[in-house]
């Protein structure tokens, strides 16, 4: 954690901590409380946070390495995030803002999930893309293939939610579950490559 690098990956482990929380929370609603699907609830609340963190910790990394970030890097995240911004505004939240029996923060945490992975995913591939020729650009293509599978996974979420006809343990679920293992990876790629490089 000495080095910038270390500093973001802590950042995005504590991001998984979170997740982890959130995800326990939703677990108590639905298998305690007996509230299927809740939905705005605290775990979405949590789920904000979840995004914050994953988000400065990317930014420090990113602004610590600003001065081997090109140009084009930064326009091709801009461009990454505004298509896949308008694409999931199209395909879902436009449906969503419409509706009148949508509160503002069932509103606000529909919006929340892909837009936030969005986000988080530009940013990650501006990273990857300034670090990919170091010893950690695969521990990096890791973590964004992680949050890549999470944000696909936050997406059918949304819409399937949105039509009531979403319920925990489908198959899609297994995408989440596929970006832990991921970034798990990544964490693992990234010790690796440290060890290696001390040597």
């Amino acid at each position: 954690i000495n080095t910038a690098q270390g500093k973001a990956l802590l950042t995005i482990a504590i991001t998984a901590g979170i997740d982890s929380l959130a995800g326990m929370v939703w677990a108590f609603y639905e298998l305690v409380l007996g509230q299927i699907n809740p939905f705005p609830s605290i775990a979405d609340g949590m789920w904000f946070l979840f995004y914050v963190s994953a988000i400065v910790g990317l930014l420090y990394l990113l602004h610590q390495a600003w001065a081997f970030v090109r140009r084009k890097t930064i326009i091709t995240g801009i461009i990454i995030f505004v298509i896949l911004s308008s694409a999931i505004y199209f395909i879902s939240l436009q449906q969503i803002f419409a509706d009148p029996t949508y509160g503002f923060w069932g509103k606000f945490f529909s919006a929340q999930y892909p837009i936030g992975d969005v986000l988080v995913l530009s940013i990650a591939s501006m990273v990857f893309t300034t670090l990919k020729k170091g010893v950690y650009g695969k521990a990096w293509l890791s973590i964004i293939i992680g949050f890549g599978l999470y944000a696909v996974a936050d997406l059918v979420y949304t819409y399937f939610l949105y039509l009531g006809t979403y319920r925990s343990g489908q198959l899609t679920d297994l995408l989440w579950y596929a970006g832990h293992l991921l970034w798990a990876y990544g964490f693992f790629l990234y010790l690796k490559a440290s060890r290696s490089d001390n040597a």
